[in-house]
Order: C-alpha cells, then structure tokens, then sequence
C-alpha cells in the first residue's frame, strides 16, 4: 500500500504525507491481522485437525465437554488404553494434562467422519447441566455407528443398541464401592 517506487515520486504535499501515512499504518494494521488470524487458525483448528489425522489408527474417546468429571473418566480410560486419544468438543479449562487429550471445536459426526467412520470412537455426554441436552445429542450421535454414554436422571422407554445411561449417583456409587467393596 505504500510503494513508492524508487523514490523518484514521493508525496510532497501536507495532504499527500497525512495520505501516505495513512496507507503506512493501514498496511502493517492488515499484515498483523492477516498474521493473527492465520496463527488462530493454526493453532485452534489445524493443528487438532492434524493431531486427530495422526491418531486415526488409534481408541478414539469423544467428550461433549471438559469439565473435572469427564477429565477424571478420561484419565482413567488413558490408564486402561495408553494408546487411545481423547477429544474434548468444548470447555473453557484444561482439567487433563495429558499428551493424548485433543481440543477441538467440532461437531460428534464431524469428528466420527475424521476418524474413518470406524466405530473405535466412543462418545460420552458427561455435562451436568442440561440432561436432556446430552439424551438430544446422545440420540443424534448412536445413528451414527458409535457406542454413546449418556448421563442423564430421565425416564426412557427403550434406548437405541449402542447407547448407555447412566445417572451421577451411580457413578459416584460405582466408585465408591469399587474402593470399598463389601
């Protein structure tokens, strides 16, 4: 934007100069946003994306967000399947340390198509605000293929193959009686 050429044409006049300096400043004010947003895209997409490509050989675990309990699910299912990664869709703290743990903002049936459309992905709705949002898209997510863990305290008649229920309270018995077993 502020090409002069050789010097053998420069602005001369007030105007020109308050012109010229404009374009000078608009010009580094685009570079540095066109630099922000290329590293943005970088780090919050691609380089996920590309980490999720990698590992599509591997156990993939899916949660629908990151939060204390399912960091604590996740590090257990890491344990039992060193190998395996684990996705987390949304959540605005790092609760999981781990090298394996994915971030990325995505939707489940994007990511299951990433993965190869295997049904080595297994999805696990573990928010604790809103039950029927997790059975809403613990439903959406099992016509896909994939085995789907759902907590959520609500009545179902039947549920799909492939889909599981659970409430708080029963996993924080199963964990208590697995410490303390009779």
């Amino acid at each position: 934007m502020t090409t002069v050429g050789y010097g053998d044409l420069s602005p001369v006049t007030p105007a020109g100069r308050v012109l010229g300096l404009i374009f000078a400043l608009s010009s580094i004010g685009i570079l540095t946003a066109l630099i922000g947003i290329g590293l943005s895209l970088l780090s919050g997409q691609i380089v996920p994306r590309l980490r999720l490509w990698s590992g599509k050989h591997r156990n993939w675990y899916i949660f629908s967000e990151e939060n204390a309990d399912s960091a604590a699910l996740a590090s257990a299912l890491s344990e039992e399947d060193p190998d395996c990664m684990t996705v987390f869709l949304s959540g605005e703290e790092k609760h999981l340390r781990a090298g394996n743990a994915v971030r990325i903002e995505s939707e489940e049936d994007a990511l299951l198509q990433l993965h190869g459309g295997k049904t080595e992905g297994t999805a696990f709705f573990y928010t604790g605000e809103d039950p029927w949002d997790n059975l809403s898209r613990s439903l959406e997510t099992v016509k896909l293929g994939a085995p789907v863990y759902c907590m959520a305290d609500v009545p179902v008649d039947a549920l799909p193959v492939g889909m599981h229920l659970f409430s708080r309270r029963e996993s924080l018995s199963r964990c208590y009686w697995k410490e303390h077993p009779l």
